[in-house]
């Protein structure tokens, strides 16, 4: 998080996940830049809070990243609906004492909470650096000329939920009876954007584990009608709370499921979760692609090959025969000779299509030339029933089996089912990221034990000297 200060100020640095900016008028808490960017992939979309409706910006066309080709992208645009602001307050005192009052304003009005500097500084670094003690902000420096019995002061906040704000309040303020005791996900959603936003996730830790028994699961996500999964969301709130183990079984489901135009109809915005961590989860996407379109185009260079025979019966018409299938079957999957739409397919959903790729039943070749063993086949005359070779219709010369060209099935000399096996093992080899490469963990010091050792360190913790 990076502290834009004035001209005269000399300290500032990064925290969290927001930009506090300050001038000589006021500060005000965004999360974010005032001119914020949101990737959608293949757009860089900037925009500014309040702007115009309808502001557009896409970058030019962008490379598919297997095949290196120009896809054309449409253009996102930012919606923003300048309603107005109503003429209505809602005043809450979570210390009638504080020294400080928060301003929110959102459709519904404007939200003036009273609040302790104190206990926000303790628990949030974001206002530490804002409200503490040698802030070189506007408000830090009002609050520390505060006087006894003057007015609290004012600290005005952007982009914030009013409703989610005032329960993250209650809980910094210990008023838990007015706590709800369950929690849905998008209200964790949210939660999880101001947890990040001033990096609240131990002040909200004891609540969190209650809103979310299950360490393996979140908690279900009430969706807009028509979309069935939101899992750039998921992810957000997985990687902020540290939940280590959704966050790797979404991130794989992403590598696994997601396509240009979102996942079933639901276009991810990957709003808020870190750039470097979707980063990670286009490359295994981008190198699972890349290795199914790789097998596929080798396999056609090799049945493209005059100076080799692939058929197991040596016919030169068999793999003239299988080369057209995989042809005609790729370009209609789109992998070939091109992979010009790859990008708008996802892991999962090409190799569902390789697995349906049809196998020929029959494919005969009229031909009175004797196939499956030597080139000049020697047939036993004998007749006896105790004969093998006879029996078994085996060469003399060479003991392979021999038949005329007109009644071998060349069906199976298609190779679809290698295919198959071939897309299913880079499924197979698909993995979440691990959560550890993105977040640091931080161990108890001096605790190396079990978690009933650790909790027994914490009764015994003062040290006499």
């Amino acid at each position: 998080m990076a502290f834009n200060t004035p001209p005269d100020a000399s300290a500032g640095g990064e925290v969290g996940g927001t930009t506090i900016s300050a001038d000589g008028e006021s500060s005000i808490i965004r999360l974010g830049t005032p001119t914020k960017q949101k990737v959608v992939f293949g757009h860089t979309v900037n925009f500014t809070p309040g702007s115009e409706e309808g502001s557009t910006n896409s970058s030019p066309d962008t490379p598919c990243p297997s095949t290196g080709r120009s896809i054309a992208k449409k253009p996102v645009s930012v919606l923003t609906l300048p309603a107005p602001i109503p003429d209505k307050v809602a005043n809450i005192q979570f210390d009638a004492d504080g020294d400080v009052v928060l301003v929110l304003k959102s459709y519904k009005g404007t939200a003036r909470f009273q609040v302790n500097s104190s206990i926000l500084c303790m628990l949030s670094p974001v206002f530490r650096a804002m409200l503490g003690a040698g802030s070189h902000f506007k408000e830090g420096k009002e609050l520390a000329s505060r006087g006894p019995g003057m007015a609290p002061v004012e600290v005005k906040i952007e982009d914030d939920d009013p409703d989610v704000f005032a329960v993250i309040l209650r809980i910094l303020h210990h008023q838990y009876d007015s706590v709800p005791k369950v929690i849905r996900g998008d209200k964790l959603y949210k939660v999880a954007i101001l947890c990040d936003k001033y990096d609240l996730r131990k002040a909200l830790s004891f609540v969190l584990d209650k809103w979310i028994p299950t360490p393996h699961k979140l908690p279900p996500v009430i969706l807009p009608r028509g979309v069935v999964s939101q899992p750039d969301k998921e992810l957000f709130m997985a990687y902020v709370f540290g939940m280590e183990e959704v966050f790797k079984t979404v991130s794989k489901d992403l590598i696994l499921t997601y396509k240009d135009m979102g996942i079933f109809g639901h276009t991810l915005q990957f709003d808020n979760v870190p750039q470097i961590i979707v980063d990670e989860i286009m490359a295994a996407r981008a190198m699972a692609i890349e290795a199914i379109v790789s097998f596929v185009h080798q396999s056609i260079t090799l049945y493209d090959n005059p100076m080799r025979v692939q058929c197991q019966y040596g016919r030169e018409c068999c793999d003239a025969f299988v080369l057209g299938l995989l042809i005609r079957n790729f370009k209609k999957m789109g992998l070939y000779p091109e992979a010009s739409s790859i990008c708008m397919q996802s892991v999962k959903h090409i190799r569902g299509r390789i697995a349906f790729l049809e196998q020929p039943e029959f494919a005969f070749f009229d031909s009175c030339k004797a196939v499956g063993c030597c080139d000049n086949p020697l047939l036993c005359t004998c007749k006896s029933s105790r004969c093998n070779n006879c029996n078994h219709k085996l060469c003399v010369r060479c003991k392979n089996a021999y038949k005329l060209a007109h009644e071998v099935n060349h069906a199976s000399c298609a190779p679809f089912g290698s295919f198959v096996a071939k897309a299913t093992d880079v499924v197979d080899k698909i993995e979440g990221l691990e959560y550890s490469r993105f977040v640091g963990k931080k161990k108890d010091e001096g605790n190396n034990g079990s978690d009933t050792e650790a909790n027994a360190n914490l009764w015994d913790c003062l040290q006499y000297i």
